[in-house]
Order: structure tokens, then C-alpha cells, then sequence
């Protein structure tokens, strides 16, 4: 019982890192997919 305590305070502890893990990496491959897009678009406008 005492180790499923320890386990879920942990799991919360580290919760908002993970978070903050998974918007990051989220953004990152936004931005990456937004750029590639905008690089073809501009080499098919010239």
C-alpha cells in the first residue's frame, strides 16, 4: 500500500515536467512542420 503512495506522490511530483515535456516537444514539431511547409511553398512560388 505504502509503495503505490510513494509511487502516485512521485507520478505527481514529475507530472508537470512531463507536461511541459509533451507541449515542447508538441511545439517543436509544429514549428519543424510549419517550416518544411513554408520552405516548399516558397520554392513553388519562384
Amino acid at each position: 500500500m505504502s509503495t503505490i503512495l510513494v509511487g502516485f506522490v512521485i507520478a505527481l511530483r514529475d507530472a508537470p515536467i512531463l507536461y511541459v515535456a509533451v507541449r515542447w516537444a508538441n511545439a517543436t514539431i509544429r514549428s519543424t512542420v510549419f517550416f518544411i511547409f513554408g520552405r516548399l511553398l516558397i520554392r513553388s512560388q519562384c
